[in-house]
């Protein structure tokens, strides 16, 4: 196996993780000091901030042609989001379940993956579809804005993500500095993106594994890896609604926002394995998520349920 595409790989995975959660912080504080309510810094920076490095890595892949990577990469990641983060975290300590995540968030995922299974029956995801997807998730993200403004809510979802407390006075935040630290993770973002779609890509023709089965789980993996931190800091600190809402919300992100503006730049083509497995794959996990929320906690057993679920996945997409 070529030692450098292996070593790109890992150095691009690294750089995701840092640039993902750099940008989340800096951005997130560049936000407080210009006054922007905390809803708003929570329900976008946070999460298409963790959501960052798959967004960058499909649009990456799309562009350089490698639109198996970009797809199996979305699908992985919401599948790993699904099982693995909140496998990992209701192993750790029980995570609870709030009663507006299970009566609006989850429903509302389905009808995403619905739409995702609609969109790809003709064998692609085109251009028009793509809008649309990004056209919903900008309403998903207004309707949820005017509806903490109703409730008067003040949401805690940069808690344990973004290290910034509330009373902290945003005049003593460095705008210049964060700027310049926003722009530096993007850029972070982008080259880790590069790395890891290209050693990616040589991995699986060194090895005789087909970009789709790489895109669904290395790639999918490792652009998870700042939900599976803010998830499981979350868990352990006792924020449930955090964990599981931003599995959740990504899951609603890479689907809406990854997917669509993907297929806007460069329509997505959609494969028969595609079609069989990966996609109902998800379709499930995610469906199953409804049920188990509807017990009010997910628990240790289902916590390893999860990972059984994922474990199966991964030896089924190498296989």
């Amino acid at each position: 196996m070529n030692v450098q595409a292996v070593l790109f790989l890992a150095i691009g995975l690294v750089t995701l993780f840092f640039g993902g959660n750099l940008l989340v912080k800096s951005s997130a504080r560049l936000a407080t000091s210009l006054g922007v309510p905390i809803v708003v810094v929570g329900l976008t920076v946070i999460a298409i901030g963790t959501s960052a490095p798959e967004m960058v890595v499909s649009i990456s892949a799309a562009v350089g042609g490698q639109g198996d990577i970009a797809l199996g990469n979305v699908i992985g990641s919401n599948i790993a989001n699904a099982c693995l983060i909140l496998g990992i975290a209701a192993v750790i300590t029980p995570v609870r379940v709030s009663a507006s995540v299970v009566r609006r968030e989850i429903p509302f995922m389905l009808v995403v993956s619905g739409a995702a299974v609609l969109a790809s029956l003709d064998g692609q995801i085109t251009q028009i579809e793509g809008l649309l997807f990004v056209t919903g998730y900008f309403a998903f993200t207004l309707f949820l804005y005017m509806d903490a403004r109703r409730a008067r809510s003040v949401t805690q979802l940069q808690e344990g993500v973004v290290e910034i407390r509330k009373e902290e006075d945003p005049a003593r935040i460095s705008r210049l500095r964060e700027a310049l630290m926003t722009v530096l993770s993007l850029g972070m973002l982008i080259l880790g993106a590069q790395l890891t779609v290209g050693g990616a890509v040589s991995i699986a023709q060194a090895v005789g594994i087909s970009e789709l089965a790489i895109g669904l789980t290395i790639v999918a993996i490792g652009t998870s890896l700042p939900e599976i931190t803010a998830s499981l800091v979350a868990a352990r600190r006792g924020h449930d609604d955090i964990a599981i809402g931003n599995v959740v919300g990504s899951n609603i992100a890479n689907i809406l926002m990854i997917l669509g503006i993907t297929a806007m730049i460069q329509p997505i083509a959609v494969g028969y394995e595609n079609l069989t497995f990966e996609i109902p794959f998800m379709v499930l996990v995610s469906a199953l998520l409804l049920p188990l929320g509807l017990r009010g906690a997910l628990n240790r057993n289902i916590g390893l349920l999860l990972l059984a679920l994922y474990a199966v996945f991964v030896v089924v997409s190498l296989v």
